[in-house]
């Protein structure tokens, strides 16, 4: 596309305060961020010197958008498919691909909001919502402040809250985090001072490490795939889980609650296939039905584990 340029000089400088007051008349008021994350899913966005076509790029696959009026925010439409949006609104933003709904998107660093932190020993819980931070602790009352966010990096935000007799300073990272206590894996790691006593723990929902693109199986409970099979979990934001099967097609339900991940109700079409497939089709829904919990391993594969320790392994989508 003709007088594309890239958004990072612009994203930098307005991190820094540099970047002016307004923008010219013709840019959106909300301009998207070079690169965002929606759930485990990336983009890429590139918009024209006017601000009315925006390129968006997702798994090398390159969308064309155009700017529509909107009551808030930046939002771009495709004029080839009516299912495919894109809705930018400072640091995060809201994304349609071809009527596949994803996780909100979020700028590099930046944190879905409401965003939630805790910490063990002693217990400390944080919340980030509407331009307000609360702070809860045993023993202590929940204190609710105005905050400023006085960093921004690609790694992550620092943020700052005071009240009489009360300091607080909140970073977090954009890096997984295990609960010290529960085991659990969420997608922040955060950092927080209070009156000057640092403390550690996690933030962030748990089912953005799992939500975005398809997840493509490699193994099932310990026996790889079929040579030019397929089979793939995707979970989606409104809590239904769609894939292949190895044959088949399926969609069903999926929930996190605490510590536990369930997938109930798979419906799956009636497409016949070699008895190979059939077979290993089989085992995979059965498992597929009787996880527990997940893991994501140190090389990024997704294990998702049944009562028995079964194990369903899969990697994230690649162009």
């Amino acid at each position: 596309m003709r007088g594309l340029q890239t958004l990072a000089v612009t994203g930098i400088l307005a991190g820094l305060g540099l970047a002016g007051c307004a923008s010219t008349p013709d840019m959106p008021e909300h301009q998207p961020e070079p690169a965002m994350q929606c759930g485990q899913a990336e983009i890429k966005l590139e918009l024209n010197e006017d601000g009315d076509w925006l390129q968006l790029t997702h798994l090398d696959q390159v969308t064309e958008l155009e700017r529509v009026v909107s009551a808030s925010g930046a939002r771009y439409e495709s004029i080839r498919n009516d299912d495919t949006w894109f809705w930018s609104k400072g640091d995060t933003a809201t994304l349609t691909l071809e009527g596949m709904s994803y996780p909100t998107c979020v700028a590099s660093g930046a944190v879905p909001k409401p965003f939630t932190a805790t910490g063990n020993e002693p217990f400390w819980k944080v919340t980030l919502e509407s331009g307000q931070l609360t702070l809860e602790r045993p023993n202590q009352p929940t204190a609710t402040m105005d905050y400023q966010t006085v960093a921004r990096l690609t790694s992550g935000r620092t943020y700052r809250a005071k009240a009489p007799g009360l300091s607080v300073e909140v970073i977090t990272a954009s890096q997984m985090c295990r609960d010290s206590m529960s085991g659990m894996l969420h997608p922040y790691q955060v950092r927080v001072s209070i009156n000057g006593k640092t403390m550690s723990g996690c933030g962030g929902n748990p089912s953005r490490l799992l939500m975005g693109d398809a997840w493509v199986v490699e193994d099932i409970g310990g026996r790889g795939i079929i040579d030019r099979s397929q089979a793939t979990v995707q979970f989606l934001p409104e809590g239904r889980v769609i894939g292949t099967s190895s044959c088949n097609r399926y969609t069903g339900r999926w929930n996190l609650n605490g510590e536990a991940i369930g997938v109930s109700g798979l419906a799956v079409t009636r497409r016949a296939c070699p008895p190979a497939l059939m077979n290993q089709e089989d085992r995979l829904l059965k498992l597929l039905e009787s996880v527990s919990r997940f893991d994501i391993n140190p090389q990024g594969a997704l294990l998702l584990i049944s009562d028995t320790g079964e194990k369903i392994r899969a990697f994230q989508a690649t162009p």
